[in-house]
Parts: structure tokens; sequence; C-alpha cells
């Protein structure tokens, strides 16, 4: 018993254990994409994909990983107006898993707030440790202050 509580408390001690995230921040999210040139969409909602085209960490060959895998996915549910989440968005998604040093971003499909870059008609998010550019499963308050930053509101970094 004693043995294996040390072996618990060195796993505890790694830095896989420490690798915690953050309730994700809607108004430094905002911001973000607000000074960038580019377009983009914030919507909420349901993605979907494939999880058997989410990439792995190549252990054997850490070299042959990919940094950036490419899946295809599919965001069904509303962008965000003035009015709050009403404009229907049912469209085709780029998802770019990034893998790092030791392993691969994964989020699972389900409900998202996602901030969505737009470049004509295609839409594309990033999947990264610790988000932030896709929010599972988020609040209410999440969903409320990304309506107040659209509408001009409050809109200040935590």
């Amino acid at each position: 018993m004693f043995k294996w509580s040390g072996v618990l408390l060195a796993l505890m001690a790694s830095p896989l254990y420490a690798l915690s995230c953050s309730e994700p921040d809607v108004a430094r999210i905002f911001k973000v994409v607000d000074e960038d040139p580019t377009p983009w969409v914030i919507v909420h909602g349901t993605l979907d994909f494939d999880r058997e085209d989410l990439p792995e960490y190549d252990w054997d060959d850490p070299e042959n990983t990919v940094p950036v895998t490419r899946v295809q996915a599919k965001f069904d549910g509303h962008s965000l107006t003035r009015q709050g989440f009403t404009a229907r968005f049912r469209k085709p998604v780029t998802l770019e898993v990034e893998c790092n040093e030791v392993w691969c971003a994964w989020d699972p499909p389900g409900e998202y707030m996602a901030f969505l870059r737009q470049d004509g008609d295609q839409y594309a998010t990033a999947s990264v440790a610790c988000g932030p550019y896709l929010i599972w499963k988020p609040s209410k308050a999440q969903l409320r202050q990304a309506r107040r930053c659209l509408r001009g509101g409050s809109c200040q970094p935590k």
C-alpha cells in the first residue's frame, strides 16, 4: 500500500499532472480576435467530427508526430448577433488539432462556444492546450459575456 502511495505522489509531482487549465476568459479571447484583421465568428452549438481522424502522439518516434492535423468537422448551432446567439449556423468547419512536445490536444465532439476564423465561406478553429478558441459546455455566464463584448458592453479580461 505505501509503495503505491509513493508512486502516486511521484506522478502528481510530474509536469503532466501539473497541466491544468483554468476556465476560459471569454473577454480575453474576444479582445484577441477583435484585434485580428481576419474576420471571426462566435458560434454556440454542437461540434461533430469523427474521433478516428484525431492525431495521436507518436511515442516511439516523436519527430514523426505531425504538429497540426486538420480534421473536417460540422458545426450545428447559432452565431452571435447583437441580440444573442440567434443566427442559424450549420456549416463545415476545419478543426486544427495541435500536437506539442508530449501530447496532442483533444476535444470531444459535443456542445461548444467556438471562435471561428473566417476565410471566405470557409471556417476554422484551433484545438490547442487549454483552449482558448473552443469552450466546451460553456456556462450561461460565458455566453452572456460574449454577447456583452459584441455589443460593446463591459469586456474586461480577468
